[in-house]
């Protein structure tokens, strides 16, 4: 599977045309297609949509220009499988609808303010209500107004340890605690912060579930995965086990080199753990980085390839353009067995 971030793929009608046609000379079974962006772009805000939404709004450059459309009709020319990729919770379009569904966090004096990550990320609040009714109407509208072979979702988690302090999460978790949460130590293992991320998780995993229903509502049948990153960044909250029962896949981001760490934590660490956290019922498809040489795809090929049966497909992350050359370098590696 080819991961292809729309602004930099496909901007115009012929690329979507150009893209499916090396995907299927190169052997490539599926495309997961950005259809609502995630990242703060210059014109492009996090949560304009790629298709003709009659929710969130389109992105500029994109009136006219109904991507998943274009992807589905190439994709049942060249029999490559369109999946929809659908960030979550990193929405600034959300936020600008309704500021009150933005995530706070403390700032350097412990004042409850809204939440920038570090790369400009705004996140709306997983514990909103009409977040989490927003979020899911869009994926209900593609479900039910488009012919996907799949749907993927991503960006479904909190950004840290201190983050998760507006009302909506904050105010509950007093409730039924009887502490605030910003009083917690977040610097420090211990049992409140943990309780702290046990909470938040089951609020992520409830917003999974309710996606899986809101799907089988739309088009029954419909695949459905999330992207993940490691389980051992507890302070996410995160925990593919609560959700397990929801999904047909998982797709753990697997970027090693970019979090400093050798080629053999893929294989050897990240696969193995999400497997062991979601059980043989559930699909792995391990997210490799294209700009990787070729022998350390190698290299992780065959490490992966010793997880069999569990692992179902290899994805292949591009953050730029899929050039020709790029989707037949990558496209026709699959497991080393």
């Amino acid at each position: 599977m080819l991961i292809a971030r729309t602004p930099e793929v496909f901007r115009a009608r012929a690329d979507v045309a150009r893209v499916f046609s090396a995907a299927e000379a190169a052997h490539v079974t599926a495309i997961a297609v950005l259809v609502k962006e995630d990242e703060e772009l210059d014109d492009i805000p996090s949560g304009r949509a790629f298709y003709a939404s009659a929710i969130a709004p389109i992105a500029t450059g994109y009136e006219s220009f109904d991507v998943l459309a274009a992807a589905i009709e190439e994709g049942r020319t060249h029999h490559v499988e369109v999946i929809a990729w659908i960030p979550q919770f990193h929405d600034a379009t959300a936020i600008e609808r309704d500021p009150s569904w933005t995530m706070a966090t403390l700032d350097a004096s412990g004042s409850v303010v809204p939440y920038v990550g570090g790369d400009g990320e705004r996140f709306a609040s997983p514990a909103n209500n009409g977040v989490r009714d927003y979020e899911r109407a869009i994926v209900g509208e593609i479900a039910a107004g488009y012919a996907v072979d799949g749907i993927v979702i991503d960006w479904v988690r909190y950004d840290g340890w201190a983050t998760g302090l507006e009302d909506a999460t904050r105010v509950p978790y007093r409730d039924r605690f009887g502490v605030d949460p910003v009083t917690i130590d977040f610097t420090t293992e211990g049992a409140e912060r943990e309780r702290w991320r046990s909470y938040r998780a089951e609020i992520v995993a409830s917003h999974v579930r309710d996606v899986r229903s809101e799907i089988d509502r739309a088009r029954p049948g419909t695949p459905f995965g999330v992207f993940i990153l490691s389980p051992d960044w507890v302070e996410l909250s995160q925990d593919a086990r609560l959700f397990a029962g929801a999904v047909d896949y998982v797709a753990p981001m697997s970027y090693f080199d970019d979090w400093g760490l050798p080629p053999s934590w893929v294989w050897e660490t990240n696969v193995p753990a999400t497997h062991a956290r979601v059980g043989d019922g559930v699909g792995v498809v391990p997210t490799l980085d294209e700009d990787w040489t070729d022998a350390q795809n190698a290299e992780v090929l065959a490490g992966i390839g010793d997880s069999d049966p569990y692992v179902q497909r290899i994805a292949w992350f591009a953050y730029g353009d899929w050039s020709d050359a790029l989707v037949a370098r990558l496209g026709p590696l699959g497991i080393c067995r």
